[in-house]
């Protein structure tokens, strides 16, 4: 069916219209392979199909997203519950709608479960597709599909013990490799639909055996369990047992089935979510789960093994203890953390609250780096677990390894100006020009730009032969002989490139300014240039790494470009691309004003910063300003 939608403008003089009708993309909800007769406990899907018969360009958003995406109707209005709501991704896989249909799976499961028997209708509020080609779209309204109607009735008895029965076989007999994913995942996907007992057990049973391969259904698992509080004994008496190393999705299934007991779905996915005070049945939710990890905590004398080392790891990856217990976790961490395995020992290095830190851990640390120098978790905690020639020679260690270089940010625990130890195994990996791209070899340069002396600039001029390597070498001469450097930017004709990187990262490492010839030749580059595209690089990069003098000169060239365009400052504000002239305009002016704003090197007042953004031309600058001036 096509759908059209009728709109009137109304002009701000008088009343009077003008109707327009904005053209719609075909969308039919069909059934999936013409399936409409279901049993409580099988998974329901349908296609929503999509064809664009209009003659003008459409695009549609065909991602799978694995959730409830998109907005469903179900009439009638019981027999039936969400379970989660809709997500709001951030991301789309977007591709042109043509007359040829177009199929994307909708999975009720994913978001609604059945709970009774009966006749159901299903309609979509469709909000896939937009006007336009890629880069230039327009919005197009929603629209609500035609309805499908589906029949519900019982489960025959014995059917799902059958079922969980095939699917055991399946899974066992699943060959390797993707047609045996493949297998596996159509099984997975028939058991986490169903409801009974007979499903319940094998679903904690993977659940506890942490298969990788059900991770992705347990929370779809989880829902559609009927009885939910037997769902609840058997995920509280593996996650009690000490003799059962404990897993990820534990914690998570436990307090999914709590939620849903206390009738409170699910939140979809959302790319930001503002915080709020949680209600009183959602504290009382959140005392359940800190009474979870209390109790794994208290079990860990009677552990062993796997089961401690596991458990250790789970105390300090999951919140839910006081700092009191956080302490005595801490110390379990300590003392299983040679027997964790290195994606473990990642982890809590890097993302548990706070970062695992402890003398103690060293002698692990250090056998480890010894094998993999370059390990960046392992590296950044026992550089700030060291000082002096002990964390010099992990340092060390760590700059002349071989393979692709470790990053400055890894390194930065370490507040030294240069360390000529590194010179010699540097020097040997770059005085060959690179086989590749330059990947490594760049890479390596900038390592030696922020740490090697000037003694080995000779050895890396020998390994430099490629345009790919010049950005690189930029930073390098300004670190090693700044007045070659000026040479090489002398020679810049594409501003709109970047040549000051990586520099600019070096020397927010060094937390330096750039070197005074450097300076001087940017201060005077600024100063006389007339292409925007410089002033814009130039300003940004004297905000980051100059000195608070070079404020005055940024504000020039931001007085300077409006005196010349304040004759045509409207079409400055009209203007859209920016390889227009009004359109650099508007780009040079929002991007000095942004650099005089958030410059690292001064700050500026307020009254300055409302002084300068009361002269703005477009709402850009107005915005890199970050200040809203009232008119009155």
């Amino acid at each position: 069916m096509r759908f059209a939608l009728t709109a009137a403008l109304f002009c701000m003089t008088g009343i009077t219209a003008a109707a327009q009708t904005v053209l719609m993309p075909e969308v039919t909800l069909e059934p999936h392979d013409g399936k409409t007769h279901f049993y409580l406990g099988e998974p329901i899907r349908l296609d929503m199909v999509f064809r664009n018969t209009s003659g003008m360009p459409m695009m549609l958003n065909i991602t799978d997203y694995d959730d409830m995406a998109d907005k469903i109707g179900i009439s009638p209005a019981e027999g039936w519950m969400q379970w989660r709501g809709q997500s709001g991704h951030d991301y789309a896989g977007v591709q042109t709608l043509t007359s040829h249909a177009e199929r994307i799976p909708l999975r009720l499961n994913d978001g609604y479960i059945f709970r009774k028997p009966g006749h159901y209708t299903i309609r979509v509020t469709e909000q896939r597709v937009s006007g336009g080609t890629m880069g230039k779209s327009t919005t197009i309204p929603p629209a609500l599909t035609n309805g499908v109607e589906i029949d519900v009735e019982e489960m025959p008895k014995g059917m799902e013990a059958d079922i969980v029965r095939q699917v055991q076989n399946e899974v066992a007999n699943a060959p390797a490799g993707v047609v045996g994913q493949r297998i596996r995942q159509a099984a997975f996907t028939r058991l986490a639909a169903l409801q009974g007992d007979d499903a319940l057990v094998e679903k904690v049973r993977l659940i506890a055996a942490a298969d990788d391969g059900f991770r992705s259904f347990v929370p779809v698992a989880m829902a559609t369990t009927r009885n939910l509080s037997r769902q609840l004994e058997l995920l509280e008496a593996v996650w009690h047992n000490p003799a059962n190393p404990p897993h990820w999705d534990e914690p998570t299934a436990m307090d999914e089935t709590r939620r849903l007991m206390a009738n409170l779905p699910l939140q979809g996915w959302q790319m930001a979510v503002m915080p709020r005070k949680p209600t009183e049945a959602e504290q009382q939710l959140i005392a359940a789960h800190n009474r979870d990890m209390e109790d794994l905590l208290a079990s860990m004398p009677q552990r062993t093994g796997e089961s401690r080392t596991m458990s250790a790891y789970y105390l300090l990856e999951f919140q839910g203890l006081t700092e009191a217990e956080k302490q005595q976790a801490h110390e379990y961490a300590v003392e299983e953390f040679p027997h964790m395995d290195h994606t473990m020992q990642g982890m809590l290095l890097q993302t548990a609250r706070p970062p695992l830190r402890d003398p103690r851990l060293l002698p692990t640390l250090k056998a480890t780096l010894d094998k993999t120098p370059a390990d960046r978790e392992l590296l950044t905690a026992a550089l700030e677990l060291t000082s002096g020639d002990d964390q010099k020679q992990v340092l060390i260690h760590a700059i002349c390894a071989p393979g692709y270089p470790i990053q400055l940010t890894t390194l930065s625990a370490w507040h030294g100006d240069r360390l000529p130890e590194v010179d010699s195994c540097l020097a040997d990996q770059l005085k060959s020009p690179p086989a590749d791209h330059g990947g490594i070899w760049n890479g390596k340069a900038i390592l030696t730009a922020r740490y090697a002396t000037p003694a080995i600039l000779p050895q890396i001029k020998a390994g430099w032969n490629a345009n790919a390597q010049d950005g690189t070498m930029v930073a390098v001469l300004m670190r090693m002989a700044p007045t070659e450097a000026v040479t090489m930017l002398d020679r810049t004709t594409n501003w709109n490139s970047l040549p000051f990187y990586p520099a600019d990262t070096i020397y927010e490492a060094l937390h330096q300014p750039f070197p005074p010839p450097v300076l001087a030749w940017m201060r005077q580059r600024l100063t006389t240039t007339s292409g925007l595209a410089e002033q814009r690089n130039l300003a940004y990069q004297l905000a980051g790494h100059g000195e608070a003098t070079d404020e005055a000169l940024i504000e020039k060239r931001l007085t300077d470009l409006r005196k010349a365009w304040a004759p045509r400052a409207s079409e400055v504000n009209a203007a859209t691309d920016w390889r227009t002239e009004p359109g650099e305009a508007r780009a040079t002016e929002r991007d000095l004003m942004g650099s005089l704003n958030h410059a690292t090197v001064w700050k500026l007042s307020s009254e300055k910063l409302q002084a300068l953004a009361a002269g703005c031309m477009s709402d850009e600058c107005r915005g890199a300003a970050s200040v809203r001036i009232i008119n009155h």
